[in-house]
């Protein structure tokens, strides 16, 4: 299915597509995730948070980069939010110890 209907069809609301969306993008992005957090993350969550942030901005996409590169600013996004997250925890473990 080529991207421009894929996209439109996930913005419609289509689940063959979101499906397809998600089955095409899966392993790429779980292997970004797992290289950029590594251990002590669960990494099937930031997936799910991941692919809930690539489908409510799908209408955003104006395909100025290919879908490919804009999955993987999403992905890289995520996994620098979750690891400030982290860091946060655990300079208010420290501060309040």
């Amino acid at each position: 299915m080529p991207v421009d209907s894929l996209v439109s069809g996930c913005v419609a609301g289509d689940h063959r597509c979101q499906r397809e969306l998600f089955k095409r993008y899966r392993r790429k992005v779980l292997s970004l995730v797992s290289r950029s957090l590594g251990p002590g993350f669960d990494i099937d969550d930031v997936l799910q948070q991941v692919f809930i942030r690539v489908f409510k901005s799908l209408g955003s996409f104006q395909e100025l980069s290919s879908l490919d590169t804009w999955v993987y600013r999403i992905t890289v996004k995520v996994c620098t939010d979750q690891l400030r997250r982290k860091y946060r925890k655990r300079r208010l473990d420290i501060v309040s110890d």
